[in-house]
């Protein structure tokens, strides 16, 4: 009876939260909780230096899960997932120019428009091949 009523008052106790959601870890032992919903717990956004009750830490329009699973700073409303969909790696940071344009050679972080009138950082792209197609008019 005791073990029943003790399942009662944790169940009502958790659904009675609000937005946040609440589940235990592998070992059973540990709280994994998101006060704000936003798909990460409060403790990696607190490791991240995010705000655990507001989803959309920076206020960019992307919640803090989406920017952390698109390798974008969810405490920066200037980066964040582009507009187009276009993926954005991970090693983003990790490319070291070589200042050349060569076949091979790894270019300065330019920026570029797309189609949607947007900037795109080259660098985001460092995992694919990226092919530049130039027309002239005149």
């Amino acid at each position: 009876m005791r073990a029943m009523f003790t399942t009662v008052i944790l169940g009502a106790t958790l659904f009675g939260c609000g937005a946040a959601e609440m589940s235990f870890g592998a070992d059973g032992d540990e709280p994994w909780v998101d006060s704000d919903g936003d798909g990460l717990s409060d403790s990696e956004e607190i490791d991240l230096g995010l705000d655990p009750q507001k989803a959309d830490t920076d206020g960019d329009g992307y919640t803090d899960g989406v920017e952390d699973n698109s390798f974008t700073d969810a405490s920066d409303p200037n980066d964040h997932p582009y507009y187009g969909g276009w993926p954005i790696d991970s090693c983003r940071f990790d490319i070291e120019p070589t200042g050349s344009w060569g076949e091979g050679e790894v270019v300065n972080n330019i920026t570029l428009m797309d189609q949607y009138g947007e900037n795109l950082k080259i660098h985001d792209f460092c995992n694919h091949v990226v092919l530049f197609e130039h027309a002239g008019f005149g």
